[in-house]
């Protein structure tokens, strides 16, 4: 597998699906738990958000719950989709996406949390800002009353 490829590696991994379908119908893979390495995924999951279809990737690779370092990474994939990074626009889907996994009970990590609203302030538009001030207090609410280094001065 060379850097970047994410066709091999996502080959890779729907290899291992497959034999993790296959190992699933049996008594062994009841007992041994197989699942792809959550590494691995979260290793392709970082390089997929420029590269392609990372809502697909999660429907295909995730298993059960994510991990909040797979949490983190979808979250930020929307930020770095190029249509909102390049544009610097109002970064909609990541705030929905924050929220859907806030509503299952699942948190982001707060290095999400400071990523969006650090983008929110990059838009330089009133409502991005307002958005941002809002999203502050209400990541405090929700997930993280204690607020990180980054929040620490505000």
């Amino acid at each position: 597998m060379c850097d970047g490829d994410l066709g091999s590696a996502e080959s890779a991994i729907e290899s291992l699906k497959v034999v993790i379908i296959i190992l699933r119908c049996s008594r062994i893979a009841q007992l041994s738990g197989v699942t792809p390495p959550e590494d691995i995924v979260d290793i392709v999951l970082g390089y997929h958000p420029l590269h392609g279809n990372i809502e697909g990737f999660v429907k295909r690779f995730v298993f059960g719950k994510p991990s909040e370092t797979q949490r983190d990474l979808h979250i930020k994939s929307h930020l770095r989709d190029p249509a909102v990074f390049s544009l610097r626009a109002f970064p909609t889907r990541a705030i929905g996406l924050l929220h859907k996994y806030e509503a299952s009970g699942l948190h982001a990590p707060m290095k999400s949390y400071s990523c969006i609203i650090s983008s929110l302030f990059s838009v330089r538009r009133l409502a991005a800002n307002s958005q941002a001030w809002d999203l502050f207090p209400h990541m405090r609410y929700v997930a993280h009353p204690t607020p990180d280094a980054i929040f620490a001065h505000w």
